[in-house]
């Protein structure tokens, strides 16, 4: 039998995004979406328990998406988990499951108002490995729930 990695989530942009390129100018976009799990406890009270998911995504033209993907924004992704592996600064070994996205699409508006965001002026600045330094990995995620209103989270 064959495994199957696929993974498809809807949830909002934590941050405004943007695209960093390589040396060959590929395009790409890190970016982390905050998803949330909403239950009754015993007492019938709401709980939220958000959770925060890395991205990756290699679009073929950024300078399209990147002024719309803004903080608050809803998408939707497809794609597949990817396990990063390093080694922190005291010797141990650390790691993190994010996605590799192949598919991204817009959905609804981003959370401060119904219109379209108006688009960002953005320089484009060069990919280095610095970004992807292992203690750029070891940062903690962003905090939850207080980023988000009730309402304004799709669950």
């Amino acid at each position: 039998m064959t495994d199957i990695n696929q993974v498809t989530i809807i949830g909002r942009l934590v941050k405004d995004v943007e695209a960093k390129y390589t040396g060959t100018g590929t395009a790409i976009m890190h970016f982390t979406v905050a998803v949330n799990r909403r239950s009754k406890d015993s007492g019938g009270n709401w709980n939220d328990d958000p959770s925060f998911i890395d991205c990756t995504y290699f679009p073929k033209v950024p300078e399209t998406i990147e002024p719309i993907l803004v903080k608050g924004k809803q998408i939707a992704i497809q794609g597949s988990l990817k396990q990063d592996k390093w080694v922190d600064q005291n010797g141990q070994n650390r790691s993190r499951l994010g996605v590799v996205v192949n598919q991204l699409q817009f959905l609804g508006s981003s959370r401060d108002d119904g219109d379209a965001p108006a688009p960002r002026q953005q320089q484009q600045k060069p990919y280095s490995q610095a970004s992807q330094s292992p203690s750029r990995q070891a940062e903690e995620p962003p905090k939850g729930p207080d980023q988000f209103e009730d309402d304004q989270i799709p669950f």
